[in-house]
């Protein structure tokens, strides 16, 4: 998979996946977000809006739908772990094809049930540390200095990925400061 041009879904565009779907695309990814109707509706028309300190407020265009209907190169899995079931629904193995699933949930077991429903060799585990909200459906807070990803997988070499934020909101590097002296206490 190259890291030109990629075509993403999230399925579950909330706090994480809202903000991941944001940043890739503004990256210049293609996304597609998959969500119930009425915010799949939203993601179309207003595309999502994110506020961050760290990677600054911006509004980024993005696809959505109900369902995925076309391969991508990979679809991220954002959903609540007591919800995969259901979303999983959205996202037929067929229409995957051979598409890289991260999932980023709480807890151990998901990928093996992955694995029993998709080509095994496609689930790639991630985590993900961030503080990350949707306020509303397309508006997103991100309100952690950080976020960075790790991913692993047997098709996928271990991976740290630490998006970077826009070059004019980059914090200046601290001052140099020349050595100071401190008193010398105690007998000479």
């Amino acid at each position: 998979m190259a890291n030109d041009d990629l075509t993403v879904a999230i399925l579950g565009p909330g706090g994480v996946g809202g903000l991941l779907a944001a940043l890739l695309s503004r990256a210049g990814h293609r996304v597609i977000c998959l969500a119930g109707e009425e915010t799949a509706n939203t993601l179309r028309t207003n595309g999502i809006r994110v506020h961050s300190t760290r990677f600054g407020d911006f509004t980024a265009p993005v696809e959505a739908d109900t369902e995925l209907r076309e391969p991508v190169d990979a679809c991220l899995i954002t959903v609540k772990a007591t919800t995969l079931d259901q979303a999983l629904t959205r996202v037929p193995a067929k229409a995957l094809a051979d598409g890289l699933l991260v999932p980023f949930l709480n807890g151990v077991e998901h990928p093996a049930h992955l694995r029993a429903h998709y080509t095994p060799a496609q689930v790639a585990p991630a985590i993900i540390r961030v503080e990350s909200t949707r306020t509303a459906p397309g508006v997103i807070e991100h309100g952690s200095p950080f976020a960075e990803i790790d991913l692993t997988g047997d098709p996928v070499p271990a991976h740290v990925w630490t998006p970077s934020p826009p070059p004019s909101t980059r914090p200046a590097p601290p001052p140099r400061s020349s050595p100071t002296r401190r008193p010398r206490s105690g007998p000479r």
